[in-house]
């Protein structure tokens, strides 16, 4: 029996996306680099915050097999 079209579509757009975020999240912590990067210690806990709230939400949504609006955005100011 072929795997349905919704499994294979998941495990192509898995792939792809997984393997975007694991490289995404080793860029930002490239970032921490203080030889190469001025950051507070406040802006450094935000980014570990967002980080973790975003893969909390993540969990509710693979337990609740739903889609609920998740942050899409961050930004720090050079100002800050």
């Amino acid at each position: 029996m072929q795997p349905s079209r919704n499994r294979q579509r998941f495990v192509r757009l898995i792939n792809v996306r997984m393997t975007a975020a694991l490289k995404y999240i080793h860029l930002i912590g490239n970032l921490s680099f203080r030889q190469n990067y001025e950051y507070t210690e406040d802006e450094a806990q935000l980014i570990v915050t967002c980080l973790r709230e975003s893969i909390s939400e993540l969990e509710e949504k693979y337990k609740k097999g739903d889609n609920p609006n998740p942050r899409m955005h961050f930004r720090l100011s050079v100002n800050e």
